[in-house]
């Protein structure tokens, strides 16, 4: 998260600014490619998908105010006590306002989006908070703040956990890994998450000590 190091912790002042300033410019970036991509003379509708983009919206409107945008943001968005910890005033002051050129603001859940809000009530007593419409208005335009929730049908996974296909693959598998040490990980399929790094480190593991492929 920024502001957070990789333990956790309040990273300090200078480093957050000069990370804050490289997340700006990236969002920059991110908005000028995608208004490169679309007609200036109409109306379009725009989703963006990732809290790292937050202040797209904003610096795409500056470049094509046609556009309709949505920004949602799968990871939790923290209680304001702890967004308050995390970043400087007056960043997280410019990151909101910045989030406020969205036309909908979506959250995965309705703790997290009235989080939001509550931040907004307490960071910018100028704006005018609903939390019963789940609304924010800000420098005269209203935005609507959601809770979308992105999950799997886990019903459906249940029962494929169930099916006889599944249970004749943990079968064979158990024969394979009888007496044997595993070592399992588990990752979502997307190529940004570390996958071949992880695979490249295994390599490295069983090169630097044989003893592991066979046990």
């Amino acid at each position: 998260m920024l502001g957070l190091d990789a333990q956790g912790k309040k990273q300090p002042e200078h480093l957050v600014k000069r990370a804050y300033t490289a997340f700006q410019d990236a969002n920059r970036r991110f908005a000028q490619a995608t208004a490169d991509l679309l007609p200036k003379n109409r109306r379009t509708k725009v989703l963006i998908l990732d809290y790292s983009l937050n202040l797209v919206s904003s610096h795409l409107k500056t470049l094509n105010p046609n556009v309709l945008s949505q920004q949602h943001t799968a990871m939790p968005w923290p209680d304001p006590k702890i967004f308050a910890g995390t970043l400087e005033r007056e960043i997280a002051k410019d990151m909101l306002t910045k989030m406020l050129d969205t036309d909908i603001l979506g959250f995965q859940t309705q703790e997290h989006s009235e989080n939001f809000i509550r931040l907004v009530s307490e960071l910018l007593p100028e704006a005018q908070v609903d939390m019963r419409a789940h609304t924010v208005t800000y420098a005269d335009r209203t935005v609507l703040v959601r809770d979308y929730p992105v999950s799997v049908d886990a019903k459906q996974i249940e029962l494929a956990m169930q099916s006889k296909d599944t249970l004749d693959f943990i079968a064979r598998l158990k024969d394979i890994v009888a007496g044997r040490r595993v070592i399992l990980r588990v990752d979502r399929i997307d190529p940004s998450k570390g996958i071949l790094e992880g695979l490249r480190a295994m390599e490295a593991l069983l090169e630097q000590d044989p003893a592991f492929k066979d046990n």
